[in-house]
């Protein structure tokens, strides 16, 4: 079982600041982190529960757990798992360790600065390790975020996966986290440097573009799906319309066309009857969509194409040597 867990327990290195917010500690397991992503999102923050409705989760959720324990080197194998029926036709598993197995996750949680039972001081601390483990791993170059530390990226990364997995909402146009309340999203939100839409966190492109993808377990659909939309992140599409094509450049969820073109675009749109206006941003014309609307257009007969880095940049140059 050790060996099985073995990847889960590779410690990664920690920066002062993110050790400071971690008992003092300057590396912690992989587990760890995967561990945290899951206690913000939907695990109890009293007591060591997790309730799963979809398939696998629950198998994903118990395997993160027995890797603390393994870490600990204790029995991580005592775990207990009970299903009931609740609305809607659906099956709720709930996952808990028992015995050695939630005393040595409980240490391990205590040993980086974590102690269940106040749901707000929980929130707090993770919230806490997430904003300093991302302020150290990346940094702004030139106007453009890049990794500046490696260790700090997979640690964040391996949270803010599991939180996603846990309590997260998964498309080609948005990733977005059920908080559970406008109160927790705000400061969910300043952790992650995401946007706050009611109870709702949503990450910015930039995030999503430099989170690293761990591969996905096979046992759960929803860890494939994110998977596939961060390495298929889309930066850019192109609605080919009556008069010409479009390019709209993706920004924080909305897909943004600029100038003259968002114009032309808007006068094409006019007849879709979809509820967006051109607006005035630094002085320049600019037409936003969401990733429904493009869905909307490509249902009624319009090609949309989403396009990743690469392809956009192509585009763009492509459009610079015919102009």
């Amino acid at each position: 079982m050790a060996d099985d867990l073995a990847p889960l327990l590779l410690e990664v290195p920690l920066p002062p600041q993110v050790a400071e917010k971690l008992g003092g500690n300057d590396k912690a397991p992989l587990a760890l982190f995967l561990n945290l992503g899951w206690l913000l999102g939907g695990d109890s923050k009293r007591e060591l529960v997790h309730e799963a409705v979809e398939d696998g989760e629950a198998a994903v959720r118990a395997l993160h757990w027995m890797a603390l324990a393994a870490y600990a080197q204790k029995d991580p194998s005592l775990l207990k798992m009970t299903a009931y029926p609740a609305p809607g036709g659906r099956v709720v598993v709930k996952v808990q360790p028992v015995g050695e197995t939630a005393e040595a996750i409980r240490e391990v949680y205590c040993k980086f600065g974590i102690e269940l039972g106040n749901e707000d001081k929980v929130v707090e601390k993770i919230c806490d390790v997430l904003k300093a483990l991302r302020e150290a791993a990346f940094a702004l170059e030139e106007g453009r975020y890049v990794v500046a530390d490696v260790g700090s990226h997979i640690a964040f990364s391996a949270a803010v996966k599991t939180l996603i997995l846990s309590s997260g909402y998964v498309s080609p146009f948005l990733i977005a986290i059920n908080a559970g309340s406008a109160e927790r999203a705000k400061k969910i939100a300043e952790a992650l440097d995401a946007v706050v839409d009611g109870k709702f966190v949503i990450l910015r492109d930039w995030m999503i573009r430099l989170l690293l993808p761990v591969a996905p377990s096979p046992v759960y659909k929803k860890d494939v799906v994110l998977y596939v939309a961060i390495i298929e992140y889309a930066a850019a599409a192109k609605v080919e319309a009556q008069k010409g094509a479009y390019l709209l450049e993706r920004r924080d969820g909305l897909f943004v066309a600029k100038g003259k073109e968002a114009e032309a675009l808007y006068q094409e749109l006019r007849r879709y009857d979809i509820p967006v206006k051109p607006r005035r941003r630094g002085g320049e014309v600019e037409l936003a969509l969401t990733g429904w609307q493009l869905e909307y257009l490509k249902n009624r007969g319009l090609p949309v194409t989403l396009l990743n880095e690469l392809e956009y940049d192509k585009e763009q140059k492509r459009r610079q040597q015919t102009v």
